[in-house]
């Protein structure tokens, strides 16, 4: 059977789901399906002597009305190379027998890695190949219960492929044919529904496939145009393309830059420069995220012309995103080319709640070009080329959703594989993760909300014993527990998120070529977690007001009355207008003592006075 081969990245996340509740297994059963649905494909010598395939289509995302191609190329058993192009967004992945590889949209080569892709691609050849039909070895079928697909009736048989992921098969009783392929992804669950079955040198595919990602409730229609079945593949085709891209250069001619970052709210900022804008931009530095992001409004201002609406996940859920094309831009020694880069509103997102007017993101193809040193110290990024000494990173840290993963463990008992996200100020747990380990039990927890991409989403602070990583033992870290089952909180084999308070403890080398992470202690180890001790959120309007966006339950904020919407005037008799910044207020809430101070506020025209007692809440 021929499946397409789609990309997973944070802005298409497609492939593979869960199907209904299971049955007693019945392996006899299930071999009699499975034999029916040999014969109904095309029988034992058909398949078995299909060497290779190459198909064409057109793709669809469905409800955002995207539409590109895709070329896929398969040589039995498991080589395989596809590309897709969506407009601005073209990428290209393969696996030679030895690598799983993948280009970016800027032409970032990347090898896959990490263990969950390695798992779902023994299973995708396992069905590519029809090996789960010509032989009975390196996995186990077992009966599982009826379903309706479509309203064609079905029977499901579970696949157990040895080190694969476990997958669902839809039979349809009457043609026996494969219905649907379903099974637990890096991405969440993901279904593919196949119809239209045509016979192609005597064997049947499917001409039409749905692909339905639950984790943010999108669809992608295949419809294949042509296929040719055992024409001459060269074997070149799978190898992967030179790993370099020459889209960037140093403006000092000594292989490295030196650049300097502020802080605000634990996250990285710097200033950068775009072609024909006279001021200097700032953007975040965020490992998280899997492209480079400019400000919608920004794009749109310079004219920038936007593409496709794609839809991926956030640390708040899902968000649709436009990719777009920019003319380069320019940090302290360094210069970049034309790039393909994604528009967002990421200002009315980040904006309001930092007081800098925040342009963009530099995220994976920005920083894969180079050997991070990230010295949160000194506030200096050093930008090495990737073949320089300074890849000297110790820590494996395979790439997924071109986001290093590493291994962590909580309070000495809970491993588990973490992302390193430098977008992000503080760590957070899935609950995926948290609920396994009863991490919600029993622990003093304070609810809050995070922002992100997706939006806003309701969470749980909470302080935990220990966190290792890498050796290292930090004491007392504060977790965020998230609630999401959407967006990122849907991904698998992922336990959690590493943020920049505990990264900040750290001099932090990441070497993207290798797949590595090098942590170095720095003066900041033994720090406290910064602990908020009124639970005030604040953010500011559109009329340069500070404002009090969120109250955490519970927190002295509350208890003294303080209410969202709120307006800040003063702080223990401080005028707010004499503060830096938002973050530099919040500071002034941070003191160790336990102290009472004096909140001055405006609330429905009236001003007010209210007693504010800082104190641990958590």
């Amino acid at each position: 059977m021929l499946r397409p081969k789609l990309i997973s990245v944070s802005i298409l996340l497609v492939l593979l789901s869960l199907a209904g509740p299971t049955a007693p297994a019945d392996a006899d059963e299930a071999e009699k399906l499975l034999q029916r649905s040999l014969e109904a494909l095309g029988g034992e010598k058909a398949l078995s002597e299909i060497r290779s395939v190459v198909s064409l289509a057109d793709i669809e995302i469905l409800d955002l009305g995207v539409t590109g191609t895709m070329e896929s190329h398969r040589v039995s058993p498991c080589l395989y190379r596809s590309d897709i192009s969506l407009g601005f967004f073209n990428i290209t992945q393969g696996y030679d027998g030895e690598r799983m590889w993948r280009v970016d949209p800027n032409g970032m080569l990347v090898y896959v890695q990490d263990p969950e892709s390695i798992a779902e691609h023994i299973t995708t050849c396992l069905i590519d190949s029809y090996h789960y039909l010509l032989s009975d070895e390196g996995f186990t079928a077992n009966l599982s219960g009826a379903d309706t697909i479509d309203g064609t009736r079905c029977t499901v048989v579970e696949l157990l492929p040895e080190q694969g992921n476990p997958c669902r098969l839809c039979f349809d009783d009457e043609t026996h044919l494969p219905v649907r392929l379903s099974m637990q992804t890096k991405n969440g669950p993901v279904s593919e529904t196949y119809s239209d079955y045509r016979p192609v040198k005597g064997v049947m595919f499917p001409h039409l496939t749905r692909i339905r990602q639950l984790s943010i409730n999108q669809t992608i229609e295949v419809r294949t145009r042509s296929i040719e079945v055992n024409e001459p593949a060269d074997p070149l085709l799978f190898l992967p393309p030179p790993g370099s891209v020459n889209d960037y250069s140093f403006t000092r001619d000594r292989g490295f830059a030196m650049v300097p970052f502020t802080t605000y709210d634990r996250h990285i900022y710097l200033p950068v420069r775009l072609p024909g804008y006279d001021e200097e931009l700032m953007f975040m530095v965020d490992s998280g995220a899997s492209m480079t992001v400019i400000d919608s409004t920004l794009a749109a201002r310079m004219g920038f012309p936007l593409g496709e609406r794609l839809m991926g996940a956030g640390a708040g859920g899902t968000a649709d995103f436009y990719m777009t094309r920019i003319g380069g831009f320019s940090i302290e020694g360094v210069s970049f080319t034309e790039q393909t880069v994604i528009a967002y509103p990421i200002s009315n997102l980040v904006g309001r709640f930092v007081d800098i007017e925040v342009a963009g993101i530099l995220g994976y193809d920005f920083l894969s070009r180079f050997v991070s040193r990230i010295d949160y110290e000194k506030s200096i990024l050093t930008l090495f080329e990737p073949d320089s000494a300074a890849g000297t990173a110790d820590m494996d840290a395979p790439l997924i959703h071109n986001v290093f993963s590493v291994a962590g463990r909580v309070d000495g008992l809970y491993s588990g594989t973490f992302l390193i996200d430098t977008g992000a100020g503080n760590s957070l747990l899935q609950k995926g993760f948290a609920e396994k380990h009863g991490l919600f039990d029993n622990r003093r927890m304070v609810e809050i909300s995070i922002m992100g991409a997706g939006g806003e989403e309701s969470a749980y602070l909470a302080r935990f014993d220990s966190f290792e990583i890498g050796g290292f033992t930090i004491e007392n870290p504060v977790f965020v527990l998230s609630t999401a089952e959407r967006g990122i909180g849907a991904f698998q084999g992922i336990s959690g998120i590493i943020g920049n308070d505990i990264l900040q403890r750290f001099t932090v080398t990441l070497d993207y070529r290798r797949q590595r992470i090098n942590l170095e202690k720095n003066r900041f180890f033994d720090n406290p977690a910064a602990k908020d001790r009124s639970g005030i959120v604040l953010e500011r309007d559109a009329s340069n007001r500070v404002l009090i966006h969120r109250i955490v339950p519970g927190s002295p904020a509350d208890e003294a009355g303080l209410v969202p919407g709120d307006i800040l005037l003063s702080v223990d008799h401080r005028d707010v207008a004499s503060f830096d910044s938002m973050d530099d207020i919040l500071k002034s809430f941070r003191v160790r003592e336990e102290i009472e101070i004096d909140i001055g506020i405006e609330r429905e025209g009236e001003r007010l006075h209210v007693s504010l007692t800082l104190r641990d809440y958590l």
